[in-house]
C-alpha cells in the first residue's frame, strides 16, 4: 500500500489548499488561472519533459478539485470558465472519480521479474514449483520465460533470496472488481458500471492520474451563502488526525458547520429497518444483499449491488418512501434525518456534508440506490481540513463569508 506520505498526495493538497484561499477570499475566478503558474514556476526542475507540460497537467488537475471531469477537458476553456461553473453548479456530477490520461505512466502488464540477486542456487524452488515450466538458468541466473508464464507467484513465493519480484500496475492490482482495464494505447480507463468507488485505485496510483472530483468548492460556497450545512464525519476520520473527537467537532464548527454528527448512528437505523424486512419472507441473494447494507460497509454494498449474481430489484429498493427506507445505506439514514429534523426535531439544514474516507459512500448514491441528493462528500486523507481548522475560515464578519456558529 502507497504510504499517504508522498509527493502526489502533497501536490493534491497544495491545489486545494490554493482553491479554497482563493474561493473564501472571492477571487476564485480571476485567481484560479494562476495556480499552475504558481506552482511550476520557471526555473524549477520540471517532473516531465518541460515545466509547461508540467503546467499543462496541473491545469488538468485544478479542474477535477473544481469539481469537473478530466474527460471533459477542452484546451481553450479557460481555467475561469471552469470555475464559474463549479460555482453554479447545483449538485456534484457522476461519476466522482475521473482519469487523468496525460499523468498515466501507461506501466507495463503485471509480471514477474528476476533481479540480480539471484544466486542460481542448487536447490532452485523456483523452477521445481513452477507448474508451467518456464523457468530455466541463464548466465548464472534464473529466466523467466513471460510468453508461458501465468503469473501465479509460485516463483517468488518460494525463493530463498527473495529474488523474483513482482512488478505491478498499482492501480490495477489494487481494484477489488476489475473495473480498471487498459485501453488501445496502454492509457488505464474505469469502467463505471462496474467500479464500487472504494478509492483503492487513486490512493495507489504513484502518478496521481486516478482522481476525485472534490466537492469542497460545493461545501464552501453553500455555507459563505448562509446555509445551514450538517458535516457528518465517519468513525474512521479519527484515524487521520491526532485529536479527541471533541477537538475534531470543534474545528469541524469552527469551519462554519451548524451541526456535527457521526455518521454510525445511522447504521443503528439500518439495523432497525433491516430488522423489520427479516420478518419478511426472503431469498438468499435477498439476505446476503440486505446483510451487505446493513453491515454499513458501503464498497461491499456497491460490489454487492453491481456484481453478484442476478440481485433482485425488489431486494435492493425496498419501500423508498419515508419514514422507513430499508434499501438506504446508514450515511443515508441519517442524512434524511438531519435533512428533516437536524437530530432535534426540527429541521435545521439543507446539506450534507460525508466526511470520511470511503467515496462509495456517497458516489452510490448516484446509481439510484435510494438516496437522490442533498449531500456533498469531502474525503478526509485530503487533508486540506488541516490548512481550513488552522486558517479558521468561517469567517471574523468579512465580506463574503459566513459567521461560525
Amino acid at each position: 500500500m502507497l504510504n499517504i506520505n508522498n509527493q502526489a498526495a502533497h501536490l493534491k493538497r497544495e491545489i486545494l489548499v490554493r482553491i479554497a484561499k482563493l474561493q473564501l477570499e472571492g477571487k476564485l475566478e480571476e485567481g484560479v488561472h494562476y495556480i499552475p503558474r504558481e506552482m511550476a514556476p520557471l526555473g524549477k526542475e520540471p517532473v516531465r519533459c518541460c515545466i509547461y507540460h508540467d503546467r499543462e497537467i496541473l491545469r488538468m488537475r485544478v479542474m477535477a478539485r473544481l469539481g469537473h471531469s478530466v474527460e471533459d477537458y477542452d484546451d481553450e476553456k479557460k481555467l475561469a470558465e471552469f470555475a464559474k461553473e463549479a460555482l453554479e453548479r447545483e449538485k456534484p456530477t457522476w461519476p466522482m472519480l475521473t482519469v487523468l490520461h496525460e499523468a498515466c505512466n501507461a506501466c507495463v502488464k503485471a509480471h514477474y521479474m528476476v533481479t540480480n540477486a539471484c544466486q542460481a542456487c542448487l536447490a532452485r524452488p523456483c523452477i521445481t514449483n513452477c507448474g508451467k515450466k518456464c523457468i530455466e538458468i541463464k548466465n548464472g541466473r534464473a529466466h523467466i520465460d513471460e510468453d508461458d508464464c501465468v503469473n501465479c507467484g509460485l516463483c517468488m513465493q518460494n525463493c530463498p533470496y527473495h529474488a523474483i519480484i513482482k512488478i505491478p500496475v498499482p492501480c490495477e492490482e489494487s481494484c477489488p472488481v476489475g473495473a480498471i482495464t487498459k485501453d488501445e494505447h496502454g492509457k488505464e480507463q474505469i469502467d463505471y458500471h462496474k467500479c464500487i468507488f472504494c478509492g483503492n485505485c487513486m490512493r495507489e496510483c504513484p502518478f496521481g492520474a486516478m482522481m476525485d472530483k472534490s466537492q469542497l468548492v460545493d461545501v464552501i460556497k453553500h455555507i459563505m451563502n448562509g446555509r445551514k450545512v450538517v458535516a457528518m464525519y465517519a468513525p474512521s476520520i479519527a484515524a487521520q488526525f491526532r485529536v479527541v473527537p471533541g477537538q475534531l467537532e470543534g474545528a469541524l464548527k469552527q469551519l462554519g458547520f451548524s451541526r456535527i454528527w457521526e455518521v454510525a448512528i445511522g447504521a443503528d437505523i439500518t439495523s432497525d429497518n433491516e430488522a423489520k424486512e427479516f420478518e419478511e419472507p426472503q431469498d438468499d441473494d435477498h439476505l446476503l444483499l440486505s446483510c451487505l447494507r446493513a453491515g454499513g460497509a458501503p464498497p461491499c454494498a456497491g460490489a454487492g449491488i453491481l456484481h453478484f449474481r442476478d440481485p433482485n430489484p425488489h431486494a435492493l429498493h425496498r419501500r423508498a418512501g419515508p419514514p422507513c427506507r430499508p434499501g438506504l445505506r446508514h450515511c443515508v439514514h441519517w442524512a434524511l434525518s438531519c435533512q428533516a429534523t437536524g437530530g432535534h426535531g426540527r429541521r435545521v439544514c439543507g446539506l450534507c456534508a460525508f466526511c470520511g474516507r470511503s467515496w462509495s459512500l456517497f458516489c452510490g448514491q448516484g446509481r439510484g440506490c435510494g438516496y437522490g441528493g442533498g449531500g456533498a462528500w469531502l474525503h478526509c486523507a485530503q487533508r486540506h481540513w488541516s490548512w481550513l481548522c488552522r486558517q479558521r475560515w468561517c469567517c471574523r464578519g468579512s465580506a463574503g463569508t459566513a459567521q461560525a456558529p
